[in-house]
């Protein structure tokens, strides 16, 4: 049944930026340079929303089927909350990027779009389960080795490294970043990857 309930969410929340990504124009490249963008991030080409769905949320129906029925309310909530600051923080800062940098179906403008509020609600989830794992579960090494590892992977389509060194190869003038070539990159991916192993080596 947990099971059930996190699959249908997760995936529910990825639909939602789907249909709101399109209703809003930025679902396409096409459909961007008509809204009179003609850089941008699409969200048809945000790799880590694809990665979302064809590795988080099975890894998050794993974790749930393994571990929901040993979960506290109390550490449920604890969890909640924590991933819920985490969750605002990162929310937060690729808005605020979006004030001087290309617009993007989740934020344009600095201003958060619906599809961008529904991606919170899925990081949150996201991230909640995480704590919960490596805190509130007694989780095998197996397990949390599996989590990190997928998570760290995930980060890379998901600070766009994919598409900028897509963007390189073919000429895409509509996305004219190099995330592989920039320092806040690497800070952030060296960051998370850092944040696992901590995560993997204080809980085991």
């Amino acid at each position: 049944m947990y099971v059930f309930i996190a699959v249908i969410t997760f995936l529910y929340l990825i639909f939602f930026q789907y249909l709101f990504a399109y209703a809003d124009r930025m679902f396409t490249v096409k459909q961007m340079k008509k809204r009179g963008y003609p850089k941008g991030i699409p969200l048809i080409w945000h790799f880590g929303i694809w990665g979302d769905m064809a590795l988080l949320t099975p890894l998050m129906a794993y974790v749930v089927y393994r571990y929901a029925d040993i979960w506290t309310v109390g550490a449920l909530l604890a969890a909640l909350a924590v991933g819920f600051v985490v969750t605002a923080g990162m929310v937060f800062l690729w808005t605020v990027g979006t004030k001087t940098g290309l617009p993007e179906s989740h934020a344009h403008k600095g201003r958060l779009t619906m599809a961008g509020l529904f991606h919170g609600l899925y990081m949150w989830g996201v991230v909640t389960v995480v704590i919960l794992l490596f805190f509130c579960s007694f989780a095998t090494r197996f397990d949390k080795i599996l989590v990190a590892l997928v998570l760290g992977v995930h980060f890379v389509p998901g600070t766009h490294i994919v598409l900028g060194l897509l963007a390189e190869r073919n000429g895409w003038e509509w996305y004219p970043d190099r995330p592989h070539k920039q320092r806040f990159t690497w800070v952030v991916l060296i960051g998370t990857w850092s944040l696992l192993a901590a995560a993997y080596f204080f809980t085991s």
